[in-house]
């Protein structure tokens, strides 16, 4: 463990985070996701309930990212929410010594407290988002403004986490709930009524923006809804088309931008090793390039241990460089990289 993160701003709400977040997902042996991948059909339902999550493994590497100033942490599915807040209640997983320029973030964002968390835990943000509500998983999304549907869901999700509200809830909106014809004409409307009452009640502090399957245009609607404080994203070396629109449209519109996959779910090693590239030194210059985006706030990495977080901490505390760009340009030169790229900017752009 070699130095702090460096901070940045999360656009107009002014909360300095931590340039790398954790993201919440743990692994199986194989390398598939826990619940994802063994139990897909249930892992997405709310009640969706694990033990293997949360153990000693996971809490090293939540106490390793606390002790290089990590921030921000986002989970998905119900056990990864329990486990990270049974880990943040847990004095033993913070070095407070290290959180030096963490403490009094809540107070900067105007964010609640929590109850029953370890000193500390009341400095770093959690996003999630509600379970069978978002992406594809409720077609069009009805459930989101379904009146009381969404409120049920945070309060469940507030005490299933243990705080006392949701700092970041993350809502993946795809263009059906938005379609002129099939979709509900005052949709936004009627999400940022609830939104407001959320945050009235004390339950929700910042809102996130986001959408697998529908891409630029369905962004900047998000963006543009005024619904939202921060845009949740897959930006990366192999998915570079939001530089192109949405960075510049959320930076116009003050949103914080929060990336992910800067690796291409582990394609972007696979072309590196076609490539005769060093995975270690195309993993340190893909995040920097990503960081070397200005609009972007922090950058969500997924690990299994803590020494794998370290090395994506060291790589993200040093500048993008030359050196770095004619790396990313060689691994991005091979057929099957370029032919990554394509595919990936013609979905963005459908």
């Amino acid at each position: 463990m070699t130095g702090q993160l460096p901070r940045r701003t999360l656009g107009h709400t002014g909360i300095p985070v931590s340039s790398l977040a954790l993201g919440g997902h743990e692994y199986l042996v194989d390398g598939r996701l826990k619940g994802f991948g063994d139990d897909f059909d249930n892992a997405v339902l709310a009640g969706y309930r694990r033990s293997d999550f949360g153990g000693a493994a996971r809490r090293a590497t939540v106490a390793r990212a606390l002790a290089r100033g990590v921030s921000y942490f986002d989970v998905t599915i119900d056990p990864e929410v329990e486990a990270l807040g049974r880990t943040l209640r847990s004095p033993a997983v913070f070095d407070v010594t290290a959180m030096t320029g963490v403490s009094g973030l809540t107070g900067a964002s105007g964010l609640a407290g929590a109850s029953g968390l370890a000193a500390g835990a009341e400095s770093v943000l959690v996003q999630v988002r509600p379970q069978g509500l978002c992406y594809r998983y409720d077609y069009g999304n009805p459930g989101l403004v379904r009146p009381g549907v969404l409120g049920a869901e945070v309060r469940r999700l507030a005490d299933l986490l243990g705080r006392d509200q949701i700092d970041v809830l993350n809502l993946g909106i795809e263009r059906e709930a938005l379609d002129p014809v099939t979709g509900r004409p005052d949709y936004l409307k009627a999400l940022a009524e609830i939104l407001t009452e959320l945050r009235a009640d004390g339950l929700v502090g910042l809102v996130a923006c986001d959408t697998l399957f529908s891409g630029e245009s369905q962004y900047v609607t998000l963006i543009e809804s005024g619904c939202f404080d921060v845009v949740w994203l897959t930006f990366g070396p192999l998915t570079p088309a939001p530089a192109d629109v949405v960075l510049p449209r959320a930076r116009e519109a003050g949103l914080g931008v929060v990336a992910r996959e800067a690796f291409g779910k582990g394609a972007l090693f696979r072309f590196a090793a076609e490539a005769g590239v060093d995975a270690g030194e195309v993993a340190g210059a893909a995040l920097r390039w990503v960081l070397s985006y200005t609009e972007v706030a922090t950058l969500a990495v997924g690990v299994r241990t803590a020494d794998e977080f370290d090395r994506n901490a060291d790589a993200a505390t040093r500048p993008y460089t030359d050196a770095d760009r004619a790396l990313l340009d060689r691994v991005l030169a091979t057929d099957a990289a370029r032919a990554a790229v394509t595919e990936a900017t013609a979905a963005f752009r459908p």
